[in-house]
């Protein structure tokens, strides 16, 4: 009979509109039903699920199409990389003092809330710029003293709270610098 139709689920990359999945196989449906199509979505590795179009099935097999909406989600917690800045710490130089155990942070810049239903995000105000928490262990080799931070432009900071309480909207890395230690310079 004509009522039964079927559908397929198309799974795309909402910044590039491009496919990153291969389409669903046919599914099963009667003309008239309504596809909700939040229920059609599936992990892809890599991205995160934001939105969904519904569907009504109609009597045109090819146009009974569900689209499924992703981001781009390569640090997998859940919130589109492109609302999340990263900020990176390093150090200048490894031989005078060096930076180790947490290196690296994620700040998300946008207001991001998932439906409890659906899964559905919804970006609400942003960007905002957010602060480092700089929770890396430094530690100067001997012979050495930590310095200064710097971030990509070049600006300076004499100590962690310094750099706290610096904000930025975009990823940084900051790098620490370590002078030689004046107290123990002498000459004969």
């Amino acid at each position: 009979t004509e009522t039964e139709q079927t559908y397929k689920v198309k799974y795309l990359d909402e910044d590039t509109n491009v496919e990153i999945h291969d389409m669903s196989d046919p599914k099963a449906a009667h003309f008239g039903d309504e596809i909700k199509g939040y229920r059609e979505k599936i992990d892809i590795s890599g991205y995160t699920f934001v939105r969904a179009d519904d569907l009504t099935v109609g009597t045109d097999d090819a146009k009974n199409i569900v689209t499924v909406y992703y981001s781009k989600d390569a640090n997998k917690d859940g919130i589109p990389d492109k609302y999340q800045i990263t900020f990176t710490y390093v150090s200048a130089d490894d031989n005078k003092g060096t930076v180790t155990g947490t290196t690296s942070e994620v700040a998300t810049t946008y207001e991001i809330t998932r439906d409890s239903v659906t899964g559905e995000i919804t970006v609400g105000n942003g960007p905002t710029a957010q602060h480092p928490t700089q929770p890396s262990t430094v530690e100067a080799k001997s012979g050495y003293k930590f310095d200064e931070w710097k971030d990509n432009a070049g600006k300076s900071f004499k100590d962690d709270a310094a750099l706290k309480a610096a904000s930025y909207l975009e990823d940084q890395t900051f790098t620490a610098y370590f002078t030689e230690r004046a107290d123990l310079h002498y000459e004969i």
